[in-house]
């Protein structure tokens, strides 16, 4: 029955990853030991609906770095954005830049030891690569984030980016992740379509920035 039980939760969150992917970040809801996958993933899709009592008013008047000490990442967030929910040791933070439409969002969560990272972002990256296809993403490719450390090269992150076409919502640039704990990250930038052409760039900026420490 264990193993049963097992072989149903891995198949449920490698499905969980595969559907992030194809757009639908909020057309499932997993609850697994307690977690609730769906609901932490919508919270990442919609910026706009984050809690407002988290919320730290005013613009940034100068580039600035984020580092989340929990689990070991930076960022840089440019001059002109506000912090919209979140600290940076949370799980999760939301900021937009004033006056427009664009937003930058990361939540993470963790899957265990035993969730099979490297097959979920084969799969994941296959389905973005076919997506683009179909129109539904413009561009997809594999990201990890390796270093070399005493001449060795060490693997802190696996994972794929994709953009999307924004044919359901607002146009996003998406890394998602797992890093050497089976963490699961998802970063995403965007804005709405009208917007993301012009945005691009920044928003691209602002996730190749992320960066992971030893």
């Amino acid at each position: 029955m264990k193993s049963g039980r097992f072989l149903v939760i891995a198949w449920g969150l490698f499905l969980m990853a595969t559907t992030v992917l194809a757009g639908d970040v909020s057309a499932f809801d997993i609850n697994i030991n307690g977690i609730k996958i769906g609901e932490q993933k919508t919270d990442a899709a919609k910026p706009e609906t984050a809690k407002p009592e988290a919320a730290k008013p005013g613009a940034s008047t100068e580039d600035k770095t984020y580092t989340n000490n929990q689990r070991k990442f930076t960022f840089t967030i440019p001059s002109g954005w506000e912090v919209v929910s979140g600290t940076p040791d949370a799980d999760n933070m939301v900021f937009r830049k004033t006056g427009t439409s664009q937003h930058f969002s990361y939540q993470y969560t963790p899957l265990g030891g035993s969730f099979p990272a490297e097959a979920s972002v084969k799969a994941s990256l296959k389905t973005a690569l076919e997506d683009i296809k179909l129109g539904k993403n413009i561009a997809a490719k594999r990201r990890d984030d390796v270093k070399k450390i005493n001449n060795k090269t060490v693997l802190y992150t696996r994972g794929w980016e994709l953009t999307d076409a924004g044919k359901n919502g607002p146009q996003r640039i998406i890394w998602q992740c797992y890093d050497r704990e089976n963490f699961y990250f998802n970063f995403m930038a965007s804005s709405e379509s009208n917007e993301f052409d012009a945005a691009k760039p920044q928003l691209q900026k602002i996730i190749d920035s992320i960066k992971f420490l030893e």
